[in-house]
């Protein structure tokens, strides 16, 4: 007899729920602990400078116009566009945001222009903000939990403390945590409008309602694909709706303790209460009064958009770049592992995305029935809205893994309850069953740990690019050995505001647009060319300069892998 066999299973069942919230918040503790780490570690990559270069209030044409000009100009120069301009207002940042890139919403932006004229611009400062929002998503999830969850018979505090757990050192959440961009307070907006739209639906309250009007109004001027979880939860009212009628419900529970008697012991976790939640026809028109509220306090912003529509579609051009059919569904695998666990696995993906897809099928199985239909809806409505348009238009925007936060949200509350119901809090009976789970439980936790850890101590992963960043640090080590160096390019100028953070005083830049015009400066040496195109090569092979090969870039695109070349006059 082994020693859990020794005591009755309600004794089994607590203890094993006591020692799980213990650990729930020791990895609580963790993925704090982990997103404060390192905070100015990683690489600054280019979206990040360009949210320094917003906070500046000046514009990447403005910038243009000063430096690629053919003169001298040394870094100062390049860090006053990454530096808060004492003679620029929050106006100039909100003019440079709707001029170039009308498709960002500001919000992220107004609330980093304030706090990093409180506490500074340095790396950490300005991440801290981010930090600061992922933090706040740990309340958010945990009323979700509770309005999701709460109706069951098992304790919904069991799947809240899972999520927080898993959530919390989720590789995902924890990298976009320590990135100078709005992903974490997306993550914080849609977590909650959740909870405020189950909350209002409960309790029918207009105030309510005008709450979760209020949450839609800042996940929109947070990022435009909000637009996509307002759709989840219209479709969410428009599923519970359908079951609302007495000959519905009486399917819906046959067919529940029919296929609970078969996938678990957990019996009739679709109950009557969590199915009385379901919102009448009556509740369609409180939201749809909010989200047409909260749309309406959008129409200042698109009519920007509208305006500048011709600036937004070439700053998301490259979304609607074809890409082949395999290039795609490689890329879904590719991001089924860094969603879930912060890696690419290869093969083994393919058996991730298979294991994600039988735990969503478990999970509307087991759920109740509310949480079922609001959770599938979140994640089915925020892929399918992307994947459909690259499957039959071309194109890669399902390819763009923080564009499916919404996503995997879903499918980690989804995976909470399911690890809190069937490797918690299982009775004794299962246990063949309970391990199973627990393995799996284990692995997500223990490698999502892992990758937190390892990724913590790299100065570049995944989220931060690699084929455009992973060239920062051997080029500026390269670069930085010179007693008076000299940076010569003629593409991407913007790219050096995040070379910038690892280069020192003594480089200088010379830029040019058109290479025929290049006069190299005197007085120089080394001189290096960076991401020169080839033209400006075939220039200055024609001038009389020979070209020496200093540092090839396997992670880039074919065209850029050769970066650095140092010229000598022959």
């Amino acid at each position: 007899m082994t020693n859990e066999e020794q005591f009755s299973p309600k004794q089994q069942r607590r203890m094993r729920l006591t020692w799980w919230r213990y650990g729930a918040i020791a990895l609580l503790i963790l993925g704090i602990g982990l997103r404060l780490y390192h905070l100015d570690y990683k690489v600054y990559w280019l979206d990040e400078a360009y949210t320094s270069l917003r906070l500046s209030g000046h514009t990447r044409a403005e910038f243009e116009q000063t430096v690629v000009t053919g003169e001298v100009v040394d870094l100062t120069t390049l860090q006053r566009y990454q530096q808060p301009n004492p003679d620029k207002t929050l106006g100039d940042t909100l003019r440079s945001i709707a001029t170039e890139e009308p498709q960002i919403t500001p919000l992220y932006f107004v609330l980093t222009y304030g706090w990093v004229h409180l506490f500074g611009n340095s790396v950490a400062a300005i991440r801290s903000l981010a930090v600061i929002f992922s933090l706040l998503t740990f309340p958010c999830l945990w009323w979700l939990c509770r309005e999701l969850f709460s109706a069951q018979t098992l304790n919904w505090i069991n799947t809240a403390w899972m999520a927080i757990a898993i959530v919390a050192i989720a590789p995902l959440h924890v990298l976009y945590a320590q990135e100078a961009r709005p992903y974490s307070l997306w993550t914080l907006t849609i977590l909650l409008s959740s909870a405020a739209l189950l909350w209002a639906i409960r309790t029918k309250t207009p105030w309510h309602w005008a709450i979760y009007t209020c949450t839609v109004a800042l996940g929109l001027y947070t990022q435009l694909l909000f637009a996509l979880v307002a759709i989840a939860h219209a479709l969410f009212l428009f599923l519970l709706n359908r079951d609302r009628s007495p000959q519905s419900l009486d399917v819906a529970l046959e067919l529940a303790e029919l296929d609970l008697s078969r996938v678990s012991p957990v019996k009739n976790q679709v109950s009557q209460a969590g199915l009385k939640q379901t919102p009448t026809s009556s509740q369609f028109r409180p939201y749809l009064f909010a989200t047409l509220s909260a749309f309406l306090s959008l129409l200042p912003w698109l009519a920007i958009l509208a305006s500048n529509l011709d600036q937004a579609q070439a700053r998301i051009s490259s979304l609607n770049e074809s890409s082949s059919l395999g290039t795609v569904l490689n890329q879904w695998l590719v991001n089924t592992g860094r969603g879930l666990l912060g890696i690419d696995l290869g093969a083994v993906n393919l058996l991730l995305l298979l294991g994600v897809g039988y735990a969503l099928v478990v999970f509307y199985r087991t759920a109740p029935r509310l949480a079922a239909l609001f959770v599938l809806s979140l994640v089915a409505v925020s892929f399918l809205s992307l994947a459909l348009p690259d499957l039959v238009l071309g194109g890669d925007r399902s390819t763009r893994i923080r564009y499916l936060i919404p996503a995997y949200l879903g499918i980690q509350i989804a995976l909470a309850h399911l690890f809190s119901t069937q490797a918690v809090a299982l009775p004794r009976g299962k246990a063949s069953w309970r391990r199973g789970w627990r393995v799996g439980l284990g692995a997500l936790l223990s490698i999502s740990l892992v990758v937190c850890l390892v990724s913590a101590q790299s100065r570049v992963w995944w989220n931060k690019s690699v084929p455009r960043s992973s060239y920062y640090l051997p080029v500026s080590r390269i670069i930085n050995q010179g007693d008076r160096p000299l940076v010569i390019s003629d593409r991407r100028p913007i790219d050096l505001l995040a070379l910038s953070y690892w280069l020192v005083a003594p480089v200088k830049f010379q830029l040019v647009t058109q290479p025929q015009d290049l006069s190299v400066a005197p007085n120089f040496e080394p001189i290096f060319l960076l991401n020169a195109s080839n033209k400006l090569k075939k220039n200055l092979a024609q001038q009389g300069y020979s070209l020496t090969l200093r540092y090839t870039d396997d992670n880039a695109p074919k065209p850029d892998e050769d970066r650095l070349w140092q010229i000598t006059k022959r």
